[in-house]
């Protein structure tokens, strides 16, 4: 094998460097499974990587290497091309406005075109020629500023992706990609009012259909979450399979991102932020109710009602309808939704009981005379 493929990790593209012209049938995979054919480089290139893509690259090069150049110095090559492309076109503006100022000089200032006379065919076709000439040259100057505009661009592109905040976004963003592919083929448990072993029809696909015999196979499923929903257990394997390959390149990914960052000196855009400190959560008897802030409109604070319930009872309510009600700024208690948004406090019955905290007491200052 003679051609010769490269990675590089800093924009997780593949290039082939082929020795010589692919046939028509080896170029249409190559077009199909995502490459790009770059005539100034003269190379195949992906926009991402892809194990589909490794695969046609390991099949036509036998291995992929390391890319040899740096992004900042393919992006300093694409910025000379780019430069050379401006000096072209405003060389050949010049030379399109250089055409019309000679066929001008031949011309006096103010002359009209004479209707009738033998030298009206002659002046009307160097008014034609004037007129495409000057567009020519416009047209060639603006491109040439888009050119240079584009090399500059290429530099700025190179120089923003290197900058250490925007490697550490880059790090969070292949994290939260993996997460996203284990999550699939996770199950967890479903916070929800749902069968836990539903099955889907043979057939049409839905679950508990009742229209055809088939549906009374039960095909055992599993929860992954709210946004892959309940997948067939037999279907598991297979998906960690699928997913392992991309996994597995993330990992040597962000190995290399985070060798990077720790060059630069900002791994401390990647740490972890400590937990915010919590108020206490404590559990007392108030009959008369709890005083709290309110969260409607119109008035700042309201007594909530409090229900004597046990921990499951408390555990069986929905997580998006209980959390923690700050009181006072000193703690928080237990508050959960009843009803049509009706907000209630909750007293453990079966849980350690607190003391009703002490209200605090706020100095007040003289004022000054």
């Amino acid at each position: 094998m003679d051609h010769t493929a490269t990675y590089s990790p800093e924009d997780n593209k593949i290039r082939i460097y082929p020795a010589y012209r692919f046939d028509k049938e080896d170029y249409l995979k190559l077009k199909a499974a995502g490459y790009i054919w770059a005539p100034r480089q003269e190379i195949f290139v992906t926009p991402r990587w892809t194990p589909g893509r490794e695969d046609i690259a390991l099949k036509y090069c036998g291995e992929i290497g390391d890319e040899d150049t740096s992004l900042v110095e393919r992006s300093e090559e694409r910025a000379d091309r780019f430069e050379d492309y401006s000096i072209k076109r405003d060389k050949e503006a010049t030379q399109a406005h250089d055409g019309v100022k000679a066929i001008t000089e031949n011309i006096p200032f103010g002359q009209p075109i004479l209707v009738g006379h033998h030298s009206e065919k002659r002046a009307r076709k160097d008014q034609e020629r004037i007129q495409n000439g000057m567009s020519k040259a416009v047209k060639l100057w603006e491109t040439s500023e888009y050119w240079t505009y584009r090399a500059a661009g290429a530099l700025r592109h190179a120089k923003y992706k290197e900058r250490a905040d925007v490697r550490a976004r880059r790090i969070k963003k292949i994290e939260a990609e993996n997460r996203k592919y284990i999550s699939s083929y996770t199950p967890k448990k479903p916070d929800m009012k749902i069968d836990q072993t539903p099955y889907r029809c043979p057939v049409c696909r839905e679950y508990y259909c009742k229209d055809h015999p088939e549906a009374e196979i039960k095909i055992p499923h599993v929860y992954c979450g709210q946004s892959y929903g309940w997948v067939a257990e037999k279907n598991l394997e297979s998906m960690k399979k699928s997913y392992a390959r991309i996994i597995a390149h993330n990992i040597n990914r962000l190995a290399y991102e985070k060798a990077m960052l720790g060059e630069q000196g900002a791994l401390d855009l990647i740490a972890k932020k400590p937990r915010p400190k919590q108020l206490p959560l404590i559990n007392y008897r108030s009959p008369e109710g709890i005083r709290a802030k309110s969260f409607g409109y119109g008035q700042d604070f309201e007594l909530y009602e409090q229900i004597e319930m046990s921990k499951e009872e408390y555990k069986r309510i929905r997580s998006d309808n209980k959390g923690g009600l700050v009181v006072g700024g000193t703690h928080r208690v237990r508050m959960f939704i009843q009803g049509l948004g009706s907000r209630k406090v909750a007293f453990i019955t079966d849980s350690k009981t607190h003391p009703v905290p002490e209200p605090i007491e706020r100095e007040v200052k003289a004022p000054n005379n």
